[in-house]
Parts: structure tokens; C-alpha cells; sequence
């Protein structure tokens, strides 16, 4: 149901992105992903830029048939002024337009609950990427650095899939 298309096409010029929508909804997709950002690396302005950059995308996804989803890795929660980047792009972003395909192991490496957030973010998740964690990796915001093996099977790591499982259909996660 949803397909990662490279930020410079949301970021390009309008009707390269028009006809990568209008193609997507021929083929069946009903979600579009924008599957990573530089959201925290300017600070509040990037974070704005990033925001500005989505609402836009999102309008035109919707214009298109389409929903818009951004895909977060742990750099989206480097504190900017002691709030996470991810917290700050959402609070700047069309809550209605732009939702989120939460990826739980990036979650955790930047240090936060997928639990909590599913909770927070009740009805703006449409989708869930899963993969586990192994049990002693330590927060971090970048990926470089990050062993191989920090990456598990669901179900053999240590994040609490059941748990994570039972928050995401409460919060209306759809896939």
C-alpha cells in the first residue's frame, strides 16, 4: 500500500512530482513516503524548511489521490532546544495532510517509546515499520556508527513487540 520515493523528487520541481503521484495511484499505491529528511540539522529553521517542504508534498499527494507519509530515522530526534526535531516537524506540519510511518527501531535508537509516541500521535500513523533492536545499543542520532547487529528479527530484540503491537491498533495504525 505505500512506496518510498527519494526526497528530491517532493523536493524538485512541481510536475516531476505530479506525474510521480499521478503514476503511483495508477499502480495502486495510497500512500506516498518520504522516507528520510534532514529535519534537525539547521535547527528550528530546517525544521520549518522540512515542515514547509511536507505540507506541500502532502497537498499535492492528496490532490492526486494520494496520502503523504514521512519515515523517521534517529536523527529526527536530536533535541533542538531540549525538543526533538520530529516533536518540532509535526507541530509545523498539516496534521491532517502529513502523517507519519513510524519506524520503531529509529524510535528507540534516538532514545524514545514507540509506545508513547503511537500514543501521542493517535490517528496519524497509518503505518508502522517494525524491525527489533538488540539489547544494549546505545542512543544515538546518527547512523553512522551503528553495528549491523544493533538490527533484529521482530520478535528477537529488545523492543516489546506485543506491547508496540497492541499500541499501533489502538492508535489506529492501518499497516
Amino acid at each position: 500500500p505505500a512506496v518510498h520515493v527519494d526526497k528530491k523528487v517532493f523536493t524538485g520541481d512541481a510536475g516531476t512530482l505530479d506525474k510521480t503521484l499521478e503514476n503511483l495511484k495508477q499502480r495502486g499505491f495510497e500512500y506516498v513516503v518520504l522516507p528520510s529528511y534532514p529535519t534537525a540539522d539547521s535547527g528550528t529553521d530546517g525544521v520549518k524548511r522540512a515542515a514547509d517542504v511536507m505540507n506541500k508534498s502532502a497537498e499535492r499527494a492528496k490532490a492526486a489521490g494520494l496520502k503523504f507519509c514521512y519515515h523517521n530515522h534517529a536523527h529526527d530526534f536530536r533535541p533542538i532546544d531540549g525538543t526533538p526535531a520530529l516533536e518540532l516537524l509535526l507541530s509545523e506540519t498539516n496534521k491532517e495532510l502529513v502523517l507519519l510511518e513510524m519506524d520503531v527501531f529509529w524510535v528507540s535508537v534516538g532514545g524514545h517509546d514507540p509506545i508513547r509516541l503511537l500514543k501521542r500521535y493517535s490517528g496519524r500513523v497509518p503505518l508502522l515499520h517494525l524491525k527489533d533492536k538488540a539489547a544494549g545499543i546505545r542512543v544515538q542520532y546518527s547512523e553512522e556508527g551503528l553495528p549491523h547487529s544493533a538490527f533484529q528479527e521482530v520478535g528477537s530484540g529488545s523492543l516489546p513487540m506485543p506491547a508496540i503491537l497492541k499500541a499501533a491498533d489502538t492508535a489506529g495504525v492501518r499497516h
